[in-house]
């Protein structure tokens, strides 16, 4: 009888854990979630009061656990969460622009964790008995293209953002175009631009942007065009009508969020010394603490303190390029004299370090010796495609045009679904060929 007893409450026990899990299944809003252990006894966060609650995003050239760290999460409970994170997710696939959300109680009780990665895929941490275990939620996202276009008045940010767009959507374009267009300072009113960018919605709901998938940007009568294409790496990258790199040497400018304090001049007056002498860079204003980036590849010659530029790094860069970063804050971690450094990899912090009247960044450019102005340098682009992939390249560049043309209307914004723009080609001129192209 007590046998019997026994076996009844180890049942109801089990049933009372299918039940719970049963419930946090389906009250996932329709999630599809692959379970790591089927035993997951989810705490209720709501209901304490000393919840802290951390978020992030993976910074480039960095790592969840760094990020982590960063955002002020315990080490240890930062151990354990990745530890667990481990078994449905390869943390070396981690990329810039991921996102975290931490939950816990001082001074390492998890109450949840979410990571979702730029795919959107979602994975959350949650405590069971004395450890944690980690699941795997998929979401239907349904692909749509979007062409975007229009004239820029003020700036293109300004112009975008008027149009509804997403600040994120802008960022990418100014992406593509940064080896081209500084569009600080090379902007004008009447500019005309237009994009393909794929699109993610759920449930009729917009999720995020994908790649841009073609962009033309015009500039009196300089047509600029990025195509993007997988090289023979298998790697995305953005290509101008001739298959040339939209990639160059080095950037336009090292860093976002700025204006141009003051230019190039070969005599300036110091607004300190109040003297007459050349200034062969370019001041950009910016709030310390502003991430500085490597204007391209290349070996730091020089880290330390100089004189009234405060605290700089030189770099020397192939092609007989060097560039130099003065009156930073502080120097990025890791960064050291004579170690390699990638395009767009961060170096240092704006600050205001040396004979300087406010936070910006000094940033000079020298070719063969020389000091050259940055904002029209023209420096050479990276690898083209190879010849024998241009026949592939040439279809992919005239069906990607087509398309865009297809959807291009006076106004130039519409928002399509893939089987809109099925029906949408299938009526216009040539559309066989379109039709065909895999966005």
């Amino acid at each position: 009888m007590n046998v019997f007893r026994s076996n009844i409450t180890r049942y109801a026990v089990f049933g009372a854990l299918c039940a719970v899990l049963f419930y946090f299944l389906i009250s996932r809003s329709g999630e599809y979630i692959e379970p790591v252990n089927s035993e997951i006894i989810e705490e209720n966060i709501s209901l304490n009061p000393n919840a802290v609650e951390l978020s992030g995003t993976i910074q480039p050239r960095s790592s969840l656990y760094a990020s982590m760290e960063i955002s002020g999460a315990p080490r240890g409970l930062i151990n354990r969460i990745t530890g667990s994170l481990k078994e449905v997710f390869d943390l070396r696939s981690s990329k810039p622009g991921d996102e975290f959300v931490l939950k816990y109680c001082p001074p390492d009780t998890l109450l949840d964790f979410t990571y979702r990665t730029e795919g959107r895929n979602k994975y959350i941490v949650l405590p069971k008995e004395n450890s944690l275990v980690a699941i795997k939620v998929r979401k239907e996202l349904v692909k749509f293209i979007r062409c975007i276009g229009g004239r820029v008045d003020g700036s293109l940010w300004e112009t975008l953002v008027r149009m509804g767009e997403d600040p994120e959507l802008i960022a990418k374009l100014s992406d593509v175009f940064a080896w081209e267009i500084d569009f600080l300072t090379e902007v004008r009113n009447g500019d005309e631009f237009e994009f393909l960018v794929e699109g993610f919605e759920e449930d009729g709901e917009f999720v995020f942007y994908g790649d841009i998938m073609v962009a033309r940007y015009s500039q009196k009568d300089l047509d600029h065009y990025a195509i993007l294409f997988q090289n023979e790496h298998g790697n995305l990258s953005y290509y101008d009508l001739n298959g040339d790199s939209q990639r160059k040497t080095l950037l336009k400018s090292p860093l976002n969020y700025r204006r141009v304090a003051s230019g190039f001049s070969h005599s300036r007056l110091h607004p300190i010394l109040k003297i007459r002498r050349p200034h062969y860079g370019v001041d950009y204003a910016a709030a310390t603490g502003t991430p500085v980036v490597a204007a391209g590849d290349g070996r730091i010659i020089f880290k330390g303190w100089q004189n009234q530029y405060g605290y700089t790094i030189i770099i020397r860069h192939n092609h007989g390029y060097q560039t130099y970063y003065g009156h930073l804050s502080r120097f990025a971690k890791g960064v050291k004299k004579n170690s390699w450094v990638e395009q767009n990899q961060v170096i240092g912090y704006v600050g205001s370090t040396g004979l300087s009247t406010g936070p910006h960044l000094d940033y000079r450019v020298k070719h063969n010796g020389r000091y050259i102005n940055p904002l029209s340098m023209n420096p050479p682009s990276t690898d083209p495609i190879p010849e024998d992939l241009l026949a592939d390249f040439f279809d992919v560049r005239d069906n990607i045009l087509l398309t865009m043309n297809s959807y291009s209307a006076d106004d130039k914004v519409y928002a399509y679904s893939e089987s809109e723009k099925r029906q949408q080609l299938a009526s216009v001129n040539q559309a066989g060929a379109a039709a065909d192209l895999q966005p």
